[in-house]
């Protein structure tokens, strides 16, 4: 990445650090005459959130700048997993400090959607893959499949109803709502959670998915693995099937802690780096805010 490149990136965080300072220092001071209208919200809660939206937009630039060289390749080693700048060694995720209080970003960076399962576009072997790889046991993995698939093309409209907020007919929006398809026992829901995702192309990153998602994949899993440690791929491996997996990757998750005095307030995001780096409003670069 560019000297001028890094400049810019950091201005613009810095920038937006001051705006967000600002408005969390006008919450402080005019605490007693909007109290009222604000739910008595302490101030101080205000100024928490403000920080972790701070961090957030740390997230955006790092992932913004982040410089592939014409090469589309995002592998472990870079400064938005590590935290750490490639280029100065500088720490850009911990306990970074914005006015009198601080925020973190992790654990340890951003975390690779794309190194997960994609629960709407994967197919049933795949599923039934993975499955039967995290499965706690007693688990009908063909059954489960079936309902996952049914669920995607038509959930039951009276269950969708009763969640909060209610699903939808068609993809899931977010992994919890594996938690309502019929069949689906809560433990293989905790098995399952590190490993899918609702975000990202359909093609997994062969640089940063685990052993277990690449075998889903119908990859040899731990000799990738092996194989990544020594170079990142700049192409997808012919050892896995086409249009399986890709090299590099385009949605990250980030969760990030804003402390001020004795409390924290904690936020994630999921952020695209093609919106991020954007000119075009309409393009998002927060694709959501999930619960915490």
């Amino acid at each position: 990445m560019s000297l001028r490149r890094a400049s810019g990136q950091t201005l613009l965080v810095v920038l937006w650090v001051m705006g967000l300072l600002t408005i969390a220092a006008g919450a402080l001071t005019m605490r007693s005459a909007h109290e009222l209208r604000l739910g008595r919200i302490p101030a101080s809660a205000l100024a928490r959130k403000a920080i972790a939206q701070a961090g957030v937009h740390q997230a955006v630039a790092v992932l913004s700048a982040d410089d592939t060289d014409g090469q589309l390749i995002d592998h472990m080693g870079e400064t938005w997993s590590t935290g750490i700048d490639e280029a100065t060694g500088t720490e850009m995720f911990r306990d970074i400090a914005v006015g009198s209080g601080t925020f973190s970003i992790g654990p340890p960076g951003l975390v690779d959607e794309e190194r997960k399962l994609p629960l709407n576009l994967a197919t049933p072997e795949q599923l039934r893959a993975l499955i039967d790889a995290v499965q706690p046991g007693g688990v009908d993995a063909e059954a489960v499949v079936s309902a996952i698939v049914d669920w995607r093309d038509e959930p039951d409209g009276a269950v969708c109803a009763s969640m909060q907020p209610a699903c939808h007919n068609g993809p899931l929006d977010r992994v919890e709502e594996l938690r309502a398809i019929p069949g689906v026992p809560p433990a293989l829901m905790t098995a399952l959670q590190p490993y899918v995702t609702v975000y990202g192309s359909g093609r997994v990153n062969v640089n940063t998915a685990p052993a277990i998602v690449l075998d889903a994949m119908g990859c040899p899993g731990s000799d990738l693995v092996a194989q990544r440690e020594l170079e990142p791929f700049a192409a997808p491996p012919a050892e896995c099937p086409s249009g399986v997996v890709a090299s590099s990757a385009f949605t990250a998750s980030v969760v990030v802690s804003g402390q001020l005095g004795d409390g924290t307030a904690p936020l994630v995001a999921v952020l695209d780096r093609a919106g991020c780096v954007s000119e075009d409003p309409h393009d998002p670069c927060i694709l959501a805010w999930l619960p915490q």
